[in-house]
Parts: structure tokens; C-alpha cells; sequence
């Protein structure tokens, strides 16, 4: 375009608009510096055109499409205070195109997913009254936008994982407020999602699959143990035939076994906890490393199964686990920026090691 001139507005919005699009294409075959390098290129060309024309349409949603990725991205990297300014200017650009254009469902729903990205980077940064508060206005999204099936299932995921955070944080009372919440709008999305559609068979099993994960963490762990054996057959039989299902299918099977096996670890079941999270690494296994956080995610679940291994009796399979994952923390401590939960992971892995007799447990505990 002319040297990224702005003579002509409308070819300018466009070159923006497309260089978000090649955002999302890097980041999802892991190209990262070319994906940072293509939202240098779209937000300068975008904010240009918002000051030339403000409000011009084009530009705002190359702006918000550009952002959002780009925000989880720098999460997924560590460098928090970067992702967290970057999603503010993906919400920033979203509330206006709503703002613009009421009716436009889709973009409500994307203004959601950049609430989703900031409560999680504010729940890494610990920030957790911050993290609960992002949680919450989600649901003053619902009664502003049009009904759809998008919103009001995002919006209950979103009132799940405020659930957890709550319970994780020791209030019940708001835990269990967080709970009902995600159950009114997941019966609005059974009630009004084809028969027999993924929305129609996946979310009644998928409603009794976070109550174990709040159970868990506000230590009931006999009720969440009872619960997730209830519910676990349920989930086993379902049959997602698409890409999109089968991610979210694999991830309710970490959602449902990771908080079992903690429930049986603390009750002394080993054997239990041994063969839960052998069903949480095979899921990830089949989901398979997205970014960097999927990494992370994996090796701190494979730092609970080397601790129940060790547990069990077994410290030669406790430290087959464990060895890789604190060479890893290890690496990823030299790169973190600003994430204090990955120092958090390095911890738990060194305990672990310390458990199975790996290294000097002295120098590591």
C-alpha cells in the first residue's frame, strides 16, 4: 500500500484488517515472531486510520482482531503486563464497534473472548479480585446483547470459571452463586440448541462436570470424588465428531479427572489418583501443544502424577516423570518476564523431585 501511507483510508483499513487475520494464521502453526511482527504492522496502520476517521469500522475490528490473539500470545510467553495492556485495547475496541453496531452478536461474543483472555491473565498475575471482577461483567454483556447461543454459552463457562476461582479463594457462598449462574444459562442454551445437536448432548453432562472441580477446591473432596464417578460415564460416552468438539470434549476430561485425582491424593487413595491423572495426560496428549501455556499446563500435570507415583511406591516412574519437567521449569524460569505462576510450577516441580529422590533435595527444597 504505497509504503503503508494512508491516501487511501479504505485500502489502509483493509491492509490492517487482513494483517490481523495473519495474526491468528502464525500463531496457529506457532510462527510467534511473525505473528507479533504482523500486529506491530496492523495496529500502527489501524490506529492511523482511528485518527483520521474515528470510529471507522474497519480499522476498529482490525484493531480488536488483532489484539485479542495477540494479548494471549504475550500471556502465553509470560510477559503479563504486555498481554494485560494489550487485551484493555482489544475490550477498548470491541465496546466501541458494539457500540456502533448493537446488533452485531458475533462481536459481542468476541468482546466475551477478550474477557476470558484478561480474567486469565489477571488470575496468572494473581490478581485474583481483579480476576473475579472481569469474571463478573461478563454477565452485564448478556443483558445488553442479542440472545445467541455463543454468548449465552460463553457467558456460562465464563460464571464456571468464576466458580472455581471463588471456591479456590474460599468463599463458598459466592462459589456456590457463580454455580447457579452458569446453570441458567446453560439451560437457555439446552433449551434452545437443536435436538441432538453437540450444544443439546454435551452441555447437561458438561453442567455436572464443574461442580466437581468446585467441590475440589473448597475441599470437599469425598463429595467431589462422589460426584465425578457419577458424572464420568456420562462424559466417557459422549461422541464428538468434529475438531472443535473433540477439544472441548478432551478438555472437560482434565476439567472433571485433574480435581479427582487431587480429591483422592488428599484422601490417602493413591491408586485412585494414579489412574485419574493417567486419563488427564492421555487427554492432553490427544490435544496436543498449541502454544506455551499448553506446555506449561502439560508438565504441571505431569508433576501431580510423578508426586502420586511416588506416593505409590514407584520412584523410578515418579522420576521418568518428573526429570524432563524440572529441566523445563527450569528453562522457562530464565524467560519468564513477569509470571509469578510459573515460579509457582518450578516450586512444585523441585518438591516433587525432592519426593522421588531426584537430585540434592536439600539444595532444592
Amino acid at each position: 500500500i504505497d509504503g503503508l501511507a494512508l491516501n487511501d483510508l479504505a485500502s489502509a483499513a483493509g491492509f490492517a484488517e487482513s494483517s490481523s487475520w495473519l495474526v491468528q494464521a502464525h500463531r496457529q502453526f506457532g510462527r510467534n515472531e511473525e505473528a507479533k511482527r504482523a500486529g506491530r504492522e496492523a495496529l500502527d496502520v489501524a490506529a492511523k486510520v482511528l485518527e483520521k476517521r474515528p470510529g471507522h469500522m474497519q480499522a476498529l475490528r482490525a484493531q480488536a482482531l488483532t489484539t485479542s490473539p495477540l494479548s494471549a500470545l504475550l500471556s502465553s510467553e509470560m510477559r503479563l503486563a504486555e498481554a494485560l495492556v494489550t487485551v484493555e485495547t482489544a475490550q477498548r475496541a470491541w465496546r466501541e464497534f458494539v457500540r456502533l453496531d448493537p446488533g452485531n452478536a458475533i462481536s459481542w461474543g468476541n468482546l466475551g473472548v477478550s474477557n476470558f483472555i484478561r480474567a486469565n491473565i489477571e488470575e496468572s498475575m494473581g490478581r485474583l479480585d481483579d480476576a473475579a471482577a472481569t469474571w463478573r461483567s461478563t454477565q452485564a454483556l448478556v443483558e445488553r446483547a442479542p440472545a445467541s447461543l455463543q454468548i449465552r454459552d460463553g457467558s456460562g463457562l465464563h460464571a464456571y470459571r468464576l466458580a472455581v476461582l471463588e471456591a479456590q479463594r474460599g468463599h463458598r457462598r459466592e462459589a456456590e452463586a457463580a454455580l447457579a449462574l452458569a446453570t441458567v444459562h446453560r439451560k437457555w442454551v439446552m433449551d434452545n440448541a437443536p435436538v441432538g445437536s453437540w450444544y443439546h448432548l454435551s452441555r447437561p453432562i458438561f453442567d455436572e462436570v464443574w461442580p466437581v472441580a468446585v467441590a475440589e477446591a473448597l475441599g470437599d473432596y469425598r463429595d467431589a470424588l462422589e460426584m465425578g464417578r457419577a458424572v464420568a460415564p456420562l462424559l466417557d460416552r459422549l461422541e464428538p465428531r468434529q475438531e472443535t468438539t473433540r477439544r472441548e470434549y478432551l478438555i472437560a476430561q482434565i476439567i472433571l479427572r485433574q480435581p479427582m485425582a487431587q480429591a483422592a491424593y488428599v484422601l490417602g487413595d493413591f491408586a485412585t489418583a494414579d489412574r485419574e491423572m493417567a486419563r488427564v495426560m492421555e487427554a492432553r496428549m490427544s490435544l496436543g501443544n498449541e502454544d506455551l501455556g499448553d506446555v506449561r499446563s502439560a508438565a504441571f500435570e505431569r508433576t501431580l502424577a510423578a508426586l502420586v507415583k511416588a506416593r505409590l511406591g514407584k520412584p523410578e516412574e515418579a522420576r521418568a516423570l518428573i526429570e524432563p519437567i524440572v529441566g523445563l521449569q527450569r528453562d522457562l524460569s530464565t524467560r519468564n518476564v513477569d509470571d509469578p505462576s510459573q515460579h509457582l510450577e518450578l516450586a512444585a516441580a523441585l518438591g516433587v523431585a525432592s519426593v522421588a529422590g531426584m537430585g540434592d533435595p536439600k539444595r532444592q527444597l
